[in-house]
């Protein structure tokens, strides 16, 4: 009978709406095109224990997504860094709560160090003392 419960909690949360966009999705959407990068941001459902919100940044008639993480806590964020899978590839960047994600990207794509940059500009909630992170 308990698998059959779970079995509906996983069937249920599968079909329901991706929450609404939390606060930050909003501030770095308008800070990344403060600095020329013309973004919209679309929330997703957060999966991993310890993220409390996921969204993607997308950039008109650019095939790939930004991809960012807003963890409970800095510590959380730290952890996401280094959690499994070909990170240094997607150009992990933490910023006080939030990990970004550039999956698929390539360095010489001409956008990838202006994303970064913007991203690692950004004020984040929790961010004073930040350092820059990455491979």
């Amino acid at each position: 009978m308990a698998a059959a419960s779970n079995f509906l909690h996983v069937i249920r949360s599968y079909l329901s709406p991706a929450p609404a966009l939390p606060p930050e999705a909003l501030a770095l959407s308008t800070h990344f095109r403060a600095h020329g990068i013309d973004v919209e941001p679309r929330s997703l459902k957060p999966t991993k224990p310890g993220v409390a919100a996921v969204f993607d940044l997308r950039i008109p008639k650019y095939p790939l997504s930004i991809l960012v993480l807003s963890c409970a806590d800095a510590g959380t964020a730290e952890r996401f860094l280094y959690d499994g899978g070909d990170r240094s590839r997607a150009f992990p960047r933490k910023n006080g709560r939030l990990v970004m994600y550039l999956p698929y990207w390539e360095e010489e794509d001409g956008l990838t160090a202006s994303v970064i940059g913007a991203f690692e500009s950004f004020q984040a909630e929790g961010s004073i003392g930040k350092e820059p992170a990455g491979p």
